[in-house]
């Protein structure tokens, strides 16, 4: 995924964007958000990337700013339905591990 792509996301006030955090940090969310989220055909819009960044935050007790999840889960193949809105949904499956216990 090209950095053009990923400064499509709208940055919210001073948040911190992916690629400026901690290596180990970034590995970390990127394992988990590959391992816990199934591609789908359709937008699932019960969890929009404010919420799954708790759900991983509560996972992996790693906070993320809602700019830097959303720039995770692009690097992961997940595009957002909107790239200008503060939150956003995904194609992601509501038999995912991650939202199984939600």
């Amino acid at each position: 995924m090209g950095n053009k792509t990923i400064s499509r996301i709208r940055k919210i006030g001073r948040e911190t964007r992916f690629s400026e955090m901690p290596e180990e940090e970034q590995k970390i969310a990127i394992e988990w958000i590959s391992n816990n989220f199934i591609p789908a055909d359709r937008l699932y819009k019960r969890w929009s990337s404010y919420g799954l960044k708790h759900i991983l935050e509560w996972d992996t007790d790693l906070y993320m700013t809602n700019t830097a999840f959303k720039e995770a889960m692009l690097i992961c193949g997940y595009e957002p339905d909107d790239y200008k809105s503060k939150n956003v949904y995904y194609r992601i499956s509501r038999k995912s591990q991650a939202l199984k216990e939600r």
